[in-house]
């Protein structure tokens, strides 16, 4: 038996077409096994999950991860901001806060 190497990563779009082609019979176990040089325990983990709709779900799962990576970035503050416009922030707010304050004192009965 030959070693297999590394440790490897398949993405899921070789999973999906890997157990396509077996469930459709264009390929067999065996020669997806030779081909590919995978174990016969991990092509038969992908095809039960392949029949679960699983391999599905983790290709949806890594495709909302880098929406999510996407909002977040959006979300950061920006470097350019400085503490000289944030303190102008705040400087508005309470001007806001203190005409807002006079007005209702002058609608005081």
């Amino acid at each position: 038996m030959s070693a297999r190497g590394p440790y490897r990563r398949h993405s899921p779009q070789f999973k999906i077409q890997l157990c396509t082609d077996i469930r459709t019979g264009k390929l067999g176990r065996r020669e997806a096994l030779k081909t590919y040089n995978l174990s016969a325990n991990l092509v038969q983990m992908w095809l039960t999950q392949f029949d679960r709709g699983e391999l599905d779900k983790e290709d949806a799962a890594a495709s909302t991860v880098a929406e999510y990576e996407a909002q977040i970035a959006a979300l950061e503050p920006s470097p350019e901001l400085t503490l000289n416009d944030l303190s102008g922030v705040v400087k508005r707010a309470v001007i806001n806060k203190t005409r807002i304050g006079r007005s209702i004192e002058a609608q005081a009965p």
